[in-house]
């Protein structure tokens, strides 16, 4: 293991607590590492889908038909059946921004609301893992998502006690949005998510005002890191000064430590020490 490794090759009489953060740095650093490894294989097989699915597109368009193998075309029922599958993995994506929007502007989210959203989102997380493919009209969809989300968490602040359900609604769905972003497929939002939620303010007015109890808003953060759509340091720097003085701030971060630790991640080492 990487402590054992450290152990080894510290010099005697090392202190333990040393040792720890060496360890906590090196595994951070090797997730990153995974992490980037990840993104670039899966950007890699993304292209090789989009340049293969173009090229058949072209195909169709000019009337040659598809060859299944070699030697077999695939019968025209099958192409259409084909481009009709695609379609509705975008529909999925579209159905669900849709009842984002609804959600938004009527200022409701039911327990009845929150259970179509995850019907819906459990319908677009099989059809993103298997076949989102980049070409305009995914990209178009996508970002019609993007910005429905991020105007729904943008609303939240803006107006704390009256935007509680536009905030429900786009936590339900943050994982889609997380994993969207780890394909590559998303613009600014990341960026703007990041500046929202690594503000100290904002951060103390969804511990304290929102609708979410603290194991919700960990959660939420887990997903958003796991996500890339928040950096996990500029998130330590906001928790660091919070926790000083704000005990519901404490519970929020021990929380996010509890689904860190089940995920083998070791990240956070100057909050964690702050507070352990």
């Amino acid at each position: 293991t990487i402590k054992g490794a450290l152990k080894l090759l510290a010099p005697p009489n090392t202190d333990s607590h040393v040792l720890e953060i060496a360890s906590s740095l090196a595994t951070s650093h090797a997730i990153k590492l995974g992490e980037q490894i990840v993104r670039s294989a899966v950007a890699d097989e993304k292209n090789k889908l989009s340049e293969e699915f173009v090229r058949k597109e072209s195909k169709a368009k000019a009337g040659v038909p598809l060859q299944h193998s070699t030697k077999t075309a695939l019968p025209k029922q099958a192409l259409i059946n084909d481009t009709d599958a695609v379609g509705s993995k975008f529909q999925s994506l579209a159905d669900l921004t849709m009842a984002l929007k609804v959600i938004s502007d009527e200022g409701v989210c039911s327990e009845k609301d929150l259970f179509e959203l995850n019907e819906k989102k459990q319908k677009v997380t099989l059809h993103v893992e298997k076949c989102f493919i980049k070409c305009d009209s995914s990209l178009q969809t996508i970002q019609n998502f993007e910005a429905h989300v991020v105007s729904c968490m943008t609303c939240f602040f803006v107006e704390p006690g009256k935007s509680n359900a536009p905030l429900r609604a786009a936590v339900e769905v943050m994982d889609i949005l997380s994993l969207l972003n780890m394909m590559g497929y998303l613009s600014s939002s990341a960026a703007e998510l990041e500046s929202l939620l690594c503000n100290i303010k904002n951060l103390q007015t969804l511990i304290g005002n929102g609708p979410l109890v603290y194991d919700e808003v960990g959660n939420l953060l887990f997903v958003m890191i796991e996500g890339s759509l928040i950096s996990h340091l500029s998130l330590e720097e906001v928790f660091l000064q919070l926790v000083r003085d704000d005990d519901s701030a404490k519970e929020v971060a021990f929380s996010l430590f509890r689904l860190q630790d089940s995920n083998g991640q070791a990240i956070m080492v100057r909050l964690r020490k702050l507070l352990m």
